[in-house]
């Protein structure tokens, strides 16, 4: 039936295949978490330092003060004049990607 040959090669490649496959869903995942929790801790750090830096009185803010109906419609025609020039360069995208058969010459 099965030579020596085949049925070692076989529990070989089922060894194989069972310990990557525990490796795969017991090992990895936590050494993934634990590489995480590193990175956090880090970035935690960081924020922390970064916090202690920062000045303890809060600036003021300056993007509340233009708040007036003339500014708003500035606003809203800047915006207007860029929706229309997105519009304008997507018609010429849209034109370039039309394909026109050229004349083949020898």
């Amino acid at each position: 039936m099965f030579r020596p040959w085949q049925v070692i090669t076989f529990l070989i490649v089922l060894i194989v295949l069972v310990g990557g496959a525990f490796y795969w869903y017991y090992v990895a995942p936590k050494s993934a978490m634990d590489t995480d929790t590193h990175v956090s801790d880090d970035m935690q750090k960081m924020t922390d330092d970064q916090m202690a830096a920062m000045p303890s009185t809060p600036a003021a803010d300056t993007s509340l003060k233009a708040s007036s109906d003339t500014s708003l419609d500035a606003d809203l025609n800047a915006v207007d004049a860029q929706l229309k020039a997105v519009s304008t360069e997507s018609g010429a995208v849209d034109q370039s990607l039309n394909d026109k058969p050229v004349a083949q010459t020898e």
